[in-house]
């Protein structure tokens, strides 16, 4: 437990230092390094618990899902939020990390007919009124006196 804590560490801070060397160059040249880093990780850290995962039988469901998850999910979501980051005030682009449950569930309707649970539409609005509360722009805001 203490060399993956070890491993973990060492990783983020890789992440963090590549990071901040390449915050004023290309998107590209800042995502694809590391997706790569991140996707062979997941893959080293995967093989004590599943073995070699080439010789395991996958069918054409299992192989659509992950190449779903790998371009979906992480291509075109993260490349976007990092894209929306340099772009829009870094504050605000967070808010949209939290209604990823409301996307999810607008799809699984659209896409299977799966209608969610009575709690989904509760939370939907709690957190879709705390992100227009935190858009709403202020106007009347407490200035301190100068001393």
């Amino acid at each position: 437990a203490l060399a993956v804590l070890a491993l973990s560490t060492a990783l983020v801070a890789a992440y963090f230092a590549f990071a901040r060397r390449n915050s004023s160059g290309s998107l590209w040249s800042y995502v694809v390094p590391v997706y790569a880093v991140g996707g062979i990780t997941a893959f080293l850290c995967s093989l004590p618990f599943f073995g070699n995962p080439f010789t395991l039988s996958y069918g054409l469901g299992d192989l659509v899902a992950i190449l779903g998850l790998a371009l979906g999910s992480t291509m075109v979501g993260h490349t976007t939020s990092n894209w929306a980051m340099r772009r829009y005030h870094p504050q605000v682009v967070p808010l949209f990390s939290v209604t990823q449950f409301i996307w999810a569930g607008l799809m699984a309707w659209l896409l299977y007919g799966e209608y969610p649970e009575t709690a989904f539409y509760l939370s939907a609005a709690i957190v879709l009124s705390g992100c227009l509360i935190t858009l709403r722009p202020w106007r009347s805001r407490k200035t301190a006196a100068p001393a």
